[in-house]
């Protein structure tokens, strides 16, 4: 995506960074994200998830070939669930630490797509990010 958004060389093409996507849906590290993407970094989301099981992120998102044959990605996570901030895989701490230190001053954007009691969540979520955040500063 990096070599991508240089080759583009468009000061408008930056990142949606979704750290609960990178580590639930790809087993990636969203801190090793924000040290290669730092500089195209536009907006983060503050959500969580955790794997269910092992397999392909292309085929759990169906994404296909050009010749429509199904796409593999080798080790990568095909079933992820959504839990509340600072209840899944995001090692927040970790990533926050790594947002400040590149300079990033956006916006953490709260999101919370299902579960039993979103209003809650995200209740929890702010307390969560606030804890966090004063720590850091």
């Amino acid at each position: 995506m990096k070599r991508f958004i240089q080759d583009v060389d468009c000061p408008a093409l930056g990142v949606n960074l979704d750290p609960a996507n990178l580590r639930g849906v790809s087993c990636e590290d969203p801190v090793y994200a924000v040290e290669t993407l730092a500089d195209y970094i536009f907006h983060t989301h503050a959500k969580d998830s955790i794997n269910t099981h092992m397999g392909s992120a292309a085929r759990f998102y169906g994404m296909r070939n050009l010749d429509g044959s199904a796409r593999e990605i080798s080790a990568r996570a095909s079933g992820f669930k959504e839990v509340p901030l600072g209840k899944g895989l995001v090692p927040w701490e970790e990533y926050l630490k790594a947002l400040k230190d590149h300079g990033y001053d956006g916006y953490l954007t709260i999101e919370r797509e299902c579960g039993e009691n979103p209003a809650r969540d995200i209740k929890i979520a702010i307390a969560f990010l606030q804890y966090q955040l004063e720590k850091l500063y």
